[in-house]
């Protein structure tokens, strides 16, 4: 067991034992900042603060369809964010977003977080919604004035989030989990539930430009793949390779695979016949896998990029569920288990999206 492993369990225990302590600590910091104990009238509510202190890139990206929906149900209301790190307010490029702001919550930016939270401050918010409730996201929407907070009820967190609402959780995807907490607080979700970024038109024809450049023959079939993941998610070089050798065995036409690389992964799987991608531009890289023919990827952040544009994506879920993390797009297949990998399925649902 790897030492990060080590510590979330040890994490999970600590909490689970000294929930009074987490109790005090959230009462501390919100003395000076309690929110009204009643809920406001919708009407009165003009000004909104979502926070989502998280740096992975999937976890931001499953963020999308609550603001979507708050945007929609509150569409006269000034909505701000608090993000992680400044690369992640890309994802929310095109939406109705009145400005964004950055915790960068580390110790070697202590000074810039608190900043973040004195420009928080001045904003007199009159709702604070934390959709997801991690630790720290709790702990920032218990130092900024708010008044009202709203958040999954728990009863660890209610000096917090004193408006928080007690419900039967209705979706299982961690996407839309969060979206019960606007239909507790009396709000009637808009459908159909929106999980894409929004590419301008600009974007797009660059991500054409980069994958007509990468595809090696129109009428054959042009597949990117991804190798990197977190912990045990990250499959061997020599299963990747088995994988790719399944798929083209029962081909009908000749696979073309380009291969997606990243700081952390440098060199190509196959040194010949394959094709290589990076970008540091993680929109122009969605733009480029939407307009390839699919990708192939296991649950980390790429994959999820790839679904939220609208590509044909192939998600390889080894370690995770894909009831809570799988792909929501409609074109796209969720394989729970390397055992239940069907190259046949697979190749027909990249054939037939490549026909259309």
């Amino acid at each position: 067991m790897k030492l990060r492993e080590k510590l979330r369990q040890f994490d999970k225990v600590r909490r689970q034992k000294l929930v009074w302590i987490e109790k005090l600590f959230y009462k501390a910091i919100s003395l000076n900042r309690k929110p009204e104990k009643t809920s406001i009238d919708k009407k009165e509510i003009k000004k909104i603060l979502i926070v989502r202190n998280n740096k992975r890139i999937g976890n931001v990206l499953f963020l999308i369809p609550f603001v979507d929906q708050t945007i929609k149900i509150y569409p006269d209301a000034k909505i701000d964010l608090i993000l992680m790190e400044p690369w992640q307010g890309q994802f929310f490029d095109g939406f109705k977003i009145n400005k964004i702001l950055y915790s960068k919550l580390r110790m070697s930016g202590i000074l810039n977080f608190t900043k973040t939270i004195r420009a928080a401050n001045k904003e007199n918010y009159d709702l604070i919604l934390c959709p997801f409730g991690s630790s720290t996201d709790t702990i920032i929407s218990g130092l900024i004035s708010s008044r009202n907070k709203v958040s999954s009820y728990d009863n660890t967190r209610s000096r917090i989030f004193p408006n928080s609402n007690q419900y039967d959780e209705k979706f299982t995807h961690t996407a839309y989990k969060p979206l019960s907490i606007l239909e507790a607080m009396g709000n009637k979700l808009r459908f159909p539930i929106k999980h894409h970024i929004t590419l301008s038109s600009d974007e797009k024809i660059k991500g054409i430009v980069d994958a007509n450049r990468l595809k090696v023959n129109i009428n054959e079939l042009n597949v990117a793949f991804f190798r990197g993941a977190r912990g045990k998610k990250r499959l061997s070089d020599a299963t990747w390779n088995n994988i790719l050798d399944r798929i083209e065995s029962v081909s009908k036409v000749k696979i073309n695979w380009i291969e997606i690389l990243s700081k952390d992964l440098d060199y190509p799987l196959r040194q010949s016949n394959c094709r290589t991608f990076y970008s540091e531009d993680m929109r122009h890289l969605g733009s480029v896998l939407r307009h390839l023919d699919g990708f192939v990827c296991c649950d980390t952040g790429p994959l999820h990029l790839a679904d939220a544009v609208g590509a044909t994506c192939i998600g390889l879920f080894t370690e995770t569920n894909i009831d809570d993390f799988g792909t929501l797009g409609s074109n796209s297949i969720n394989i729970q288990g390397l055992e239940k990998l069907d190259e046949k399925t697979v190749f027909e649902k990249l054939y037939n999206w490549q026909t259309i």
